[in-house]
């Protein structure tokens, strides 16, 4: 059964390194983000704006996660959740590009 109250969708938290979510723009992002899903009747839990941690348990009781990662080759989360068969959604490139090109890492290193 699916987390009751949850939200069907996860969306994950980006990694320490990127911190887009913490910058004016990361948060003009999620909040659209969240009245878009909203409009669209879609439930959705943003684990970005929690401190809760879940289990892997927890994790599989949803149908799918939302991953916009800071760095895109480092972190672990997409890697464990693909293992789990989760559903998995991430930004396009271009979109990832335009987020992320002066964002923490990617002031000094430019975004593929």
């Amino acid at each position: 059964a699916l987390a009751p109250g949850k939200g069907t969708f996860l969306v994950m938290r980006e990694g320490s390194a990127g911190k887009f979510s913490k910058t004016v723009r990361g948060q003009f992002f999620f909040k659209m983000f969240g009245r878009l899903a909203a409009e669209a009747s879609v439930d959705v839990r943003f684990l970005i704006t929690e401190r809760a941690r879940l289990t892997f348990e927890e994790i599989a009781r949803y149908r799918g996660a939302i991953a916009f990662v800071g760095i895109t080759n480092a972190k672990r989360v997409p890697h464990d959740l693909y293992i789990m068969e989760i559903p998995l959604f991430f930004p396009s490139k271009v979109l990832f590009a335009a987020a992320l090109a002066r964002t923490g890492y990617y002031i000094s290193e430019p975004c593929d």
